[in-house]
């Protein structure tokens, strides 16, 4: 069967609309080709985008020898290097999946409640009460420190903030068009620069690694450590340079993505006055003495995060690449074509999420959603590794700021959804007028 119909504008005018305004792009494409629908732009070639759940099921539950991952995954090779899981394939991915998701998940993750509290703590505490300021840049400060202790491990303060410049410098000074676009990865240009702060963060992770093989791993819990611990099922180790690829992926995927989803999270209860107080009365309801692992267990908070993903998820679409003829409902996709399970539409669906543009986080505790139905980490065996570290980093900040403060808009302007690095979030960021709550601080 043919592949779904799309739109017919010069591939050109198909990649501009998509690099400036995503969400506004897929919106247009469903409203009038349907939940399924082709696409042609010069850096994605020929692609199909589904959001029906049972095609995202064919394509998540589809073997690796069938699919692969697609261009969307290999623009970032410049960026993350070529050992990075994202873009690894069949046989080397699941071997490093396999090494990397044990720090990720279960008491390896819960150790680093107390860095997440205390940076969150440290960061807010300088915060002013009573005046307007964008949050977004705070929580990206959060964000980033959460990785460089808890990830790179580095404890000094001075050196942390050292090393939050040149990362810092590498996003805000990065284009996305030169990475959807290989003509403008020139040797001269914003690319040049682009290429220099990264080497100047390739040596910030260098200098962790060497000081490691230095100085040994004793006593050392940090995720970088544990990997540099850890052996593959033939007793080998990870080499340097795959031990950079996977930092920079963490360092540079992990803390944009958390600070986005957070500072959604904020407006979206601004926004939202009764789901805001429903949040603090059950953050009272925990008592002057619970730690952050109560936090975790808290169901409304927990719903007002999976809404808040579901509304607002930091990637609108996830990338694949078929080797071989894919069978969906209603069509077939023929070999070598790109397909893209979307996110942000398969979020919207009325069937699914009952008025979908509203927030409203007690969806989540009325049922559960397939990985089908809800995949702001995509899904299959490429779903982000560090979906329950975020998930349970989200939780832990947002839970001690709306602990510790009342958050109210500081205007009456809605932040737009833009495309920013590698991820869409709310353009200029989210701003807010903080006054204290005087409860107990987690």
């Amino acid at each position: 069967m043919p592949l779904p119909p799309g739109c017919t504008q010069p591939m050109a005018v198909q990649t501009a609309r998509w690099m400036a305004r995503p969400t506004t792009f897929l919106r247009e494409c469903h409203d009038r080709f349907g939940d399924d629908f082709s696409v042609n732009m010069a850096i994605f070639g020929k692609a199909v985008f589904v959001s029906d759940p049972e095609n995202i099921k064919a394509v998540f539950t589809a073997s690796p020898e069938a699919l692969g991952p697609g261009t969307g995954n290999a623009m970032l090779m410049p960026l993350l290097g070529r050992h990075s899981l994202i873009l690894l394939d069949r046989q080397p991915h699941r071997r490093e999946r396999r090494l990397l998701t044990p720090p990720f998940h279960g008491e390896r993750m819960r150790a680093y409640a107390q860095v997440i509290h205390e940076s969150t703590q440290t960061t807010c505490a300088a915060w002013p009460l009573g005046q307007a300021m964008n949050l977004t840049p705070e929580l990206q400060n959060i964000s980033l420190d959460v990785i460089l202790s808890a990830v790179f491990g580095v404890a000094d303060l001075g050196r942390r903030a050292a090393a939050r410049r040149p990362v810092v410098a590498l996003l805000e000074g990065l284009n996305p068009l030169t990475l959807y676009v290989p003509f403008l990865q020139q040797s001269f240009g914003p690319w040049a620069k682009t290429m220099a702060e990264r080497r100047a963060v390739h040596a910030l992770v260098d200098e962790e690694i060497h000081d490691r093989r230095e100085r040994g791993l004793d006593g050392r819990s940090d995720i970088l450590s544990l990997m540099m611990a850890a052996r593959y099922e033939d007793g080998a180790e990870m080499s340097d340079e795959a031990l950079r690829d996977e930092m920079m992926t963490m360092l540079i995927a992990g803390h944009e993505t958390s600070t986005t989803s957070l500072s959604w999270a904020v407006w979206e209860l601004m926004d939202n006055p009764d789901a805001a107080e429903r949040l603090s009365a059950e953050l009272d309801a925990l008592g002057g003495d619970a730690g952050p692992e109560a936090l975790e267990r808290l169901p409304y908070l927990d719903a007002v995060c999976r809404e808040t993903l579901r509304l607002h998820p930091v990637l609108p679409l996830v990338s694949r690449i078929t080797r071989a003829e894919l069978p969906l409902r209603g069509f077939t996709v023929p070999a070598n074509v790109g397909v893209f399970p979307c996110i942000w539409l398969a979020h919207r669906r009325e069937e699914v999420f009952p008025e979908p543009e509203r927030f409203r986080p007690e969806r989540f505790l009325e049922r559960t959603y397939s990985p089908f139905e809800w995949l702001p980490f995509g899904g299959g065996a490429r779903r982000c590794i560090g979906m329950a570290f975020a998930l349970y980093e989200m939780k832990l900040v947002l839970g001690a700021l709306f602990r510790r403060f009342h958050f109210k808009k500081a205007d009456d302007k809605t932040p737009q959804t833009r495309r920013k690095h590698i991820t869409i979030a709310p353009s200029g960021g989210v701003r807010a007028v903080l006054a204290a709550r005087g409860g107990p601080h987690v």
